[in-house]
């Protein structure tokens, strides 16, 4: 018999055991850092954050360098978008949407607007 799979994860989704497993190190007091930074929890962050890009990588035949990680749907629908009117801007300056678009669409729409689109 097949597990249910559950398909609604628009705006919340329960996190898998092994997804907590890995994390718990990071959560944790004194866990974290900034994988930006110089200092050793810094450079910690970093090569987890980069093991981690590498594996979704190499699991969806992407490169590393193609892997980008947001904080949700709204900051990943506004970073698409975005990226991909400014890197096409010299095919056209044309966005088509309607008026059925989740509101981050339409209000990154709205903003890409602004730039001349």
């Amino acid at each position: 018999m097949q597990s249910r799979i559950y398909l609604d994860h628009a705006a919340t989704t329960p996190i898998r055991t092994e997804v907590k497993a890995a994390m718990e190190p990071f959560l944790e007091r004194g866990g974290f850092g900034n994988p930006s930074s110089l200092h050793s929890e810094g450079q910690r962050a970093k090569r987890a954050l980069d093991e981690a890009r590498a594996i979704v990588a190499e699991s969806i035949g992407a490169e590393f360098s193609e892997i980008n990680f947001n904080s949700g749907g709204t900051e990943a629908d506004n970073a698409a978008l975005v990226g991909v009117m400014l890197a096409n801007r010299r095919r056209g300056e044309h966005l088509i949407t309607s008026q059925i678009e989740h509101e981050a669409v339409l209000h990154t729409a709205q903003f890409v607007e602004t730039l001349g689109f």
